[in-house]
């Protein structure tokens, strides 16, 4: 059998073109994908739990996790206790209030329990968030809006007033709270 060389050359360079517009595409689709909540992103009670490892122990830094994926084929709910237990010991469930964030006026699709320990997401289909946390000492954070000015903006929320929802906060004293919020991307 005699092979035409030149025409096998061709012949690959064309599967080449064909894989570089094909990695083009995807480049392009990516970005819609996982803004319609394709799975794309982490797990809320994971990202929560680094994020309460990397600032617990300093104290008025925020930290603002990667996108986050509630919905039902990923997890619908955090809770404070899952989020300290993953913490190392740093921070017990009673020391971490989480809250819907800039989607508390949402209640169709988002539930806070009343000692925020809890936040639901009840929708069918897949959202895609960030979290933010804070953690410092309960008197400090006494202070409500003007220690959110201050120190973060992000978590200053309409509707919620820290100070009086968190039972962390509302204690007072020198024992550390951290305040998760779920925030629109």
């Amino acid at each position: 059998m005699f092979f035409n060389k030149k025409g096998q050359a061709f012949d690959v360079f064309k599967l080449l073109i064909a894989a570089i517009i094909a990695i083009a595409i995807l480049a392009l689709l990516m970005p819609i994908l996982t803004g319609i909540g394709g799975g794309f992103g982490s797990k809320p009670s994971e990202e929560a739990q680094t994020a309460l490892k990397s600032i617990a122990n300093k104290p008025t830094t925020s930290y603002t996790t990667k996108k986050v994926v509630f919905g039902p084929s990923t997890e619908t709910s955090i809770n404070s206790k899952s989020i300290a237990e993953g913490s190392n010991g740093l921070v017990s469930a009673e020391q971490v209030c989480v809250s819907q964030g800039d989607y508390v006026d949402d209640t169709a699709n988002w539930e806070t329990s009343s000692e925020m320990a809890v936040v639901k997401y009840k929708a069918s289909s897949a959202k895609t968030v960030t979290l933010q946390v804070i953690c410092d000492r309960a008197q400090d954070m006494q202070e409500g809006d003007s220690y959110f000015e201050k120190y973060d903006d992000k978590l200053r929320i309409d509707g919620v007033d820290w100070a009086s929802e968190c039972p962390c906060i509302a204690a007072g004293g020198s024992e550390t709270c951290c305040v998760l919020a779920v925030k629109k991307v």
